[in-house]
């Protein structure tokens, strides 16, 4: 799950992710409800977007909930494209 605004997801996230800003995270998404595992992300190892919206699903009651520190910075330093398709559409950028 891509935390960021919704702008910043469209001009480029990791593929598959969906966006829900954290303003936007609720109890019962029908989004995040069959999930066996959430993966929050924001911009970087210094965004606060991606702890804190982990933290918020799970007082919401999510389980499996994880932060992926480091977000996009990492996953680009460790060789990750971005896309600016949407969820299950292979365009890469």
């Amino acid at each position: 799950v891509d935390v960021r605004p919704a702008a910043k997801h469209q001009a480029g996230h990791i593929p598959g992710s969906i966006n829900i800003a954290l303003p936007d995270i609720v109890e019962g998404d029908p989004q995040l409800n069959n999930a066996k595992a959430i993966v929050v992300y924001g911009s970087g190892y210094q965004d606060y977007l991606s702890p804190a919206a982990a933290k918020r699903l799970m007082a919401l009651g999510y389980k499996n909930v994880y932060d992926y520190r480091g977000g996009l910075e990492l996953w680009q330093d460790d060789g990750g494209t971005l896309t600016d398709a949407p969820a299950g559409e292979p365009r890469t950028q």
